[in-house]
């Protein structure tokens, strides 16, 4: 059996801890599964590529270019638009929505 050392563990943790290469670079075009993809797991907020798509239909949703017929966003562009949906901090449900 192999003595235990410390220091090789806390190195393996130091590895695991270090930041990920981003899945997407930010000049990168995404598609409306990978746009619902990056608003989840990097922002944090649950929407739905179809939501996308009713926003593309009936406004208010993030600006896209059409490649063709393909719609493509950019992750400033979501980034902008998440930002301009989240309400300022507030104490109580009952308090008024504020400009954050």
């Amino acid at each position: 059996m192999e003595d235990y050392d410390p220091t090789a563990t806390a190195s393996k943790i130091r590895v695991l801890r270090q930041p990920q290469d981003k899945k997407w670079p930010d000049d990168r075009y995404l598609s409306p599964t990978e746009a619902e993809e990056f608003l989840r797991d990097e922002l944090g907020l649950p929407v739905k590529a179809t939501t996308l798509a009713k926003y593309r239909c009936l406004g208010g949703g993030p600006r896209f270019e059409l490649f063709g017929r393909f719609p493509k966003y950019t992750q400033p562009w979501l980034r902008e638009w998440a930002r301009s949906r989240i309400k300022g901090p507030k104490r109580s449900t009952s308090e008024p929505d504020r400009p954050s």
